[in-house]
């Protein structure tokens, strides 16, 4: 559907703002992704590390991991599975993982990584965002109902989370519940003054 923000959330650095002007209902993009050059050297320090303090060596893999996933999600997954591997509780490398699996299209594998990271931390706003905006993206009256739940738990989780206060809103907004939407369109504004071009789009909806 073209009237959500595109791309999941992830933890991770903040990716620059796109250039352009968006049309009205086209969400923005929020993640992004370790040069690959660093890659071959990851190898060399899990050996010494995982051994002697394997969950410091799995968030070191994820962090590396999450300056990849947008440029070469090719060479972040393998990173964030070994991440996964050493600590099977380390919720976030499943949703940057799901991450990587949703810019391969493969929703499935990306929603099984999401429910598994909120199996671990049920309160993981990113993990509930995803989930929703999957399920909103899928449309339908059943998974409307399925978005509406997630995002707004997204949002009981993290209420500063600008970009679930722009999908919810566009949700609330199919789900015809105009004036709560507004509310979140304003959320959204107040959040993200930076991201002129999705300000934007949320005004025309405030018009």
């Amino acid at each position: 559907m073209s009237n959500l923000i595109p791309l999941p959330r992830h933890y991770g650095p903040k990716p620059r703002p796109k250039r352009g002007r968006p049309p009205k209902n086209q969400p923005r993009a929020t993640v992004h992704y370790l040069q690959p050059s660093r890659v071959s050297k990851l190898a060399e320090r899990i050996a010494v590390q995982s051994a002697s303090d394997p969950k410091a060596t799995a968030y070191s893999l994820y962090c590396d991991a999450s300056k990849l996933d947008e440029t070469d999600p090719a060479s972040a997954i393998p990173l964030y599975e070994q991440s996964i591997n050493l600590d099977p509780r380390l919720s976030i490398a499943y949703v940057n993982l799901g991450n990587c699996y949703f810019r391969r299209h493969d929703h499935v594998k990306a929603q099984s990584l999401y429910e598994q990271a909120l199996a671990i931390d049920p309160s993981n706003p990113e993990g509930l965002y995803n989930l929703g905006y999957l399920y909103l993206e899928r449309g339908g009256p059943d998974n409307l109902e399925k978005a509406l739940h997630y995002l707004s738990a997204s949002l009981q989780a993290d209420p500063s989370f600008p970009d679930a206060h722009f999908n919810y809103a566009m949700a609330l907004e199919q789900a015809g519940n105009i004036l709560r939407a507004q509310y979140h369109w304003r959320r959204y504004v107040k959040l993200a003054p930076g991201d002129s071009n999705w300000v934007e789009i949320a005004r025309r909806h405030l018009a």
